[in-house]
């Protein structure tokens, strides 16, 4: 797991194509890699699946009661590799999912 929190800093977002988004963000992106970068810890996660149609990406909230009523809670994002398979019965198939982990320079 990794987690960036901080979902409305502008230093840290999810990148695809070149677009940055925010941490507190909901779509489907095309695949096959997806970057996440946090620039205050000067680090960022690439996500690599090689034929992936796209990744679904969507924040993981809770909700909590405070003393001004309740409130979501951002406790992280999910990211989700879609692949388009088409099998045949009895055929198999095999994913490659792969995560690196960079310094900034």
């Amino acid at each position: 797991m990794i987690n960036f929190l901080a979902p409305a800093a502008p230093d840290r977002y999810f990148e695809s194509e070149g677009q940055r988004f925010p941490l507190r963000w909901a779509a489907a992106v095309p695949g096959p890699g997806l970057r996440v970068v946090d620039e205050w810890q000067r680090a960022a996660v690439t996500f690599e699946a090689p034929q992936a149609r796209n990744f679904w990406v969507s924040p993981i909230e809770t909700v909590s009661e405070s003393e001004d009523g309740f409130e979501r809670i951002y406790q992280g994002s999910q990211v989700v590799a879609v692949w388009p398979v088409d099998l045949a019965s009895g055929e198999e198939w095999t994913g490659r999912f792969a995560l690196q982990v960079a310094r900034l320079d």
